[in-house]
């Protein structure tokens, strides 16, 4: 029998181009690592981040500088003004117009952050289209009542689609949950094929400790100021990046309803859930081969494993990974 193919084919149709997803918790070297499997082999980089997505947003994303990505050829960057929406559908239309450019390369890393949107441009959306008019509605539900008034909006008007909703806290899918409750749409029961990747996994107690040395990172950088300079240049700034991990905790600093010092507490608090929560989505909603990255182990070893991953499970693509025959 031969082994799955872990070069997964995107949904849209458009995009005829293996794809390797490269999954993992925040702060787990999915750049890095991605970055030098890059530069070796020549492979294009699509960054799967809902936050990466958005102009401005730099430090407190993580985003790799316009240096680091020096002779990398890069997608999913930059795709949009803070203060407008972005959806797992706008993110696969961005990339779809993208892909000839990105296609170019031997093959594309899909470095995922974010599963809903990894799951989207592999699998497809089995959401029906968006509804501006609900979105409005809960988004003012969120600003006035924050998180636990939209759940009770949700749970009251779509019970099935509450019980079926993961990661309840997350405001985007809270959003999409109360859009999804009024559009009549089925909530569908039937399982669908996980999409295979590989992953990086490092030991809690390590991975906290990098968490906490980003953070502090983050702010040596000037996430404050860069926080500042945001809300200057847009007084609106979208639900979405609103909410994003470190850039709410830097404005509450700037407004003085805590000191810098509690700020990055939150922060490092706040993210440590977040990529305890991404292990468990990527657990569940993907076939993940993983690596581990933790214990001292270099960019290069972990980079070679991943390559052999690859060229075992990936067929004639990932022959060329290796410079293999």
């Amino acid at each position: 029998m031969n082994p799955p193919d872990i070069l997964a084919t995107p949904a849209d149709s458009s995009l005829p181009k293996n794809i390797l997803a490269l999954v993992g918790p925040t702060a787990s070297g999915k750049t890095a690592v991605a970055h030098t499997i890059a530069r070796a082999r020549g492979w294009a980089v699509l960054s799967v981040d809902a936050l990466q997505v958005y102009r401005g947003l730099d430090i407190g994303v993580a985003k790799p500088a316009p240096a680091e990505r020096e002779g990398i050829r890069y997608g999913g960057l930059d795709l949009v003004e803070p203060d407008r929406r972005f959806s797992a559908g706008d993110y696969v239309r961005a990339v779809a117009r993208d892909w000839p450019r990105l296609a170019a390369a031997p093959a594309v890393l899909a470095v995922a952050g974010t599963g809903l949107y990894l799951r989207a441009l592999l699998a497809g959306l089995d959401a029906p289209p968006g509804n501006p008019a609900r979105r409005a509605e809960a988004e003012a539900l969120l600003e006035r009542g924050g998180v636990e008034a939209l759940q009770e909006a949700v749970r009251r008007a779509a019970p099935a689609i509450w019980a079926a909703l993961r990661d309840p806290r997350n405001p985007r899918r809270l959003v999409r949950a109360y859009e999804r409750a009024f559009s009549g749409a089925p909530v569908s029961s039937a399982p669908r094929p996980r999409p295979r990747a590989v992953g990086l996994r490092v030991p809690t107690a390590e991975l906290a400790e990098r968490i906490r040395a980003r953070v502090r990172a983050m702010y040596d950088r000037g996430l404050l100021e860069e926080a500042a300079e945001l809300r200057r240049r847009y007084p609106e700034i979208s639900a979405t990046a609103r909410a994003a991990i470190g850039y709410r905790e830097a404005w509450d600093a700037l407004d003085g309803r805590c000191t810098a010092a509690e700020a990055m507490e939150r922060t490092i608090v706040r993210t440590r859930q977040y990529a305890k929560r991404q292990m468990t989505w990527f657990r569940h909603q993907m076939a993940v081969e993983w690596v581990e990255a933790g214990g001292g182990r270099n960019l290069a070893e972990i980079a070679e494993e991943i390559c052999d991953i690859v060229e075992r499970y990936g067929g004639n693509v990932a022959n060329g990974l290796n410079g293999r025959a």
